[in-house]
């Protein structure tokens, strides 16, 4: 392929569909030919989806005989405030989700545990020599987590040989059960569900994973995390000739396409730049249908207090009753369902 060739994301799905059916093509007639000539050839290691999905998983089988309510959790990019997480008592969360490296962690981290609400520590998505010095110092303490939540390969690494529960990031672009299995072999016990993901694609991974499925439901999604700097602040070590390091100050901005379409950018503490989606993922009663989900996830970006108790009430509650309809406070407009609804057949 030309190394200047740019695809949008439809087109790249649509090359990786052709691909994995031309893959699925060569290896049915490897097996032909194999049964003719009474030899396999031991190269060929390509497991077609249908062999693939030959049954449901133990976890979905046990999932279907409890029939319970999906958990709910609440994941922040950043780090909130002690008198936030008290307000949060008696919403109805299972679980929340905290930067590992944010101020305070340990003493929020026991807060919300007297509130008998779990907690997964997140690591950054990126980590450079410092980052990994950071997370490696920190995982060493003991804070009563329940379990972290690792953005890259790196993490892992410092992780899989720890007791703790481990749960792999959007960033681990879960596309299906073949790298489910491979992250239980590495000691990983649960996943966040790829964005990208159509209704269909959803429904059969989750029903033939092995490791919990976690679905983002509602919030601003991540597009890019990156250490290359777009503001134009004065102040930047990368723009200053000898110095080196990265810009730690907070900051926000958009990026503007071609099409008018904004982006918002951020710049947290630790000097990582955020790009998010222009429009809010909402997804609705449709996800009633994914049995297979454990848990339903909760960004919060800026959200007031106010409208993060009508989202959590929502998804802990109101989604189940039988009306039409949605809770005061929570509309559709310049929000988005992702890929659930279209995608490349």
């Amino acid at each position: 392929m030309d190394d200047q060739v740019f695809l949008s994301r439809s087109q790249l799905n649509t090359l990786r569909k052709e691909v994995l059916l031309k893959l699925a093509e060569a290896l049915a007639d490897a097996e032909k030919n194999a049964g003719n000539t009474g030899e396999l050839n031991q190269a060929m290691t390509i497991v077609p989806l249908e062999k693939e999905l030959a049954g449901k998983s133990d976890r979905f089988k046990k999932l279907q005989l409890a029939d319970a309510k999906k958990r709910v959790s609440l994941a922040f990019e950043k780090m909130p405030d002690h008198q936030f997480l008290t307000l949060l008592d008696g919403l109805g969360l299972d679980q929340v989700v905290l930067p590992l490296l944010g101020e305070g962690v340990a003493e929020k981290t026991a807060l919300l545990k007297d509130l008998g609400i779990a907690v997964l520590l997140k690591t950054p998505k990126i980590m450079d020599d410092e980052l990994t010095k950071k997370v490696r110092r920190s995982v060493t303490k003991e804070m009563n987590q329940d379990g972290f939540l690792i953005g890259n390969y790196e993490a892992l690494h410092l992780l899989n040989k720890t007791s703790s529960y481990l749960e792999a990031d959007q960033s681990f672009n879960l596309f299906n059960t073949l790298a489910t299995r491979a992250l239980k072999e590495w000691g990983v016990g649960g996943g966040v569900l790829s964005p990208e993901l159509t209704e269909t694609e959803l429904k059969e991974i989750t029903e033939h994973s092995e490791i919990a499925m976690v679905l983002p439901v509602y919030g601003s999604q991540e597009l890019m995390v990156s250490k290359k700097c777009l503001f134009g602040c004065k102040s930047c070590l990368e723009k200053k000739k000898g110095t080196t390091g990265l810009c730690r100050q907070e900051m926000t901005g958009k990026l503007v396409d071609e099409r008018g379409f904004a982006f918002p950018v951020e710049r947290d503490d630790q000097g990582l730049i955020h790009v998010y989606n222009g429009d809010t993922l909402f997804l609705r009663e449709e996800i009633l249908e994914l049995k297979g989900v454990d848990t339903w996830r909760i960004h919060h970006h800026d959200e007031s207090m106010e409208k993060l108790r009508t989202i959590i009430g929502y998804y802990s509650q109101g989604i189940y009753d039988k009306h039409w309809g949605l809770p005061e406070g929570l509309g559709t407009e310049g929000t988005t369902r992702g890929s659930f609804r279209r995608g490349v057949k």
